[in-house]
């Protein structure tokens, strides 16, 4: 459940930070959302699409046990930063302890479910507030 709102949370501060630079004003300017002679419904449909359709494909290579690329990046990267290369001596050590603790497919749910949602909700908005 921890991993659920985190992911939900940062994905939604994207969402945010994309509304800025598609719109160019503040993202607290909630109440034009309601505004049908406004288009920021139009944006918010398009930034909810721009995160959630990426992370959809993402949270399905996840869930399909195809993570061992992401695993192996993991690694990569842990290798670089000297506090962790201590730890993990080889990739085949990383491995299992990524795949005993579960690795990325829980977050992998998470993700899909949040992903789904961004979609459906960036489709209702997109038939709401069509293109100005």
């Amino acid at each position: 459940m921890k991993r659920f709102f985190i992911t939900l949370v940062v994905s939604f501060g994207i969402v945010l930070i994309i509304l800025v630079f598609q719109q160019g004003r503040s993202i607290l300017d909630f109440a034009d959302v309601f505004n049908t002679e406004k288009t920021y419904g139009y944006y918010v449909s398009n930034a909810l699409a721009y995160v959630g359709i990426p992370m959809f494909f993402i949270s399905l290579i996840m869930m399909t046990d195809a993570n061992r690329a992401l695993i192996s990046m993991g690694f990569a990267i842990r290798s670089i930063i000297p506090r962790y290369r201590q730890k993990y001596s080889d990739y085949y050590e990383f491995q299992e302890k990524k795949r005993r603790d579960g690795g990325v497919g829980i977050f992998g749910i998470s993700s899909f479910i949040i992903s789904i949602a961004y979609i459906v909700l960036a489709l209702m908005l997109g038939e709401m507030y069509p293109h100005p």
